[in-house]
């Protein structure tokens, strides 16, 4: 890839930001989905999910994890 287009992707794929560090990220995960709901979390091979949905698949997928032990 030539190096102009990794810096381009560079700057595209920016997202790092500060957070409190006293607060674990799913915790900060979940209340971001209480207050956008609706926003959409996350894209990949053109299905996106909304926080809604991503928080339910979640919760799903620990429910399964804690009844396997």
């Amino acid at each position: 890839m030539p190096d102009a287009d990794r810096r381009q992707l560079a700057i595209w794929n920016g997202t790092e930001r500060d957070y409190p560090r006293t607060r674990r990220i799913e915790e900060l995960f979940f209340e971001t989905a209480r207050r956008v709901p609706d926003r959409t979390a996350v894209t990949c091979k053109g299905t996106s999910l909304t926080y809604k949905e991503l928080a339910g698949r979640a919760c799903e997928i620990a429910a399964e994890l804690r009844a396997r032990g």
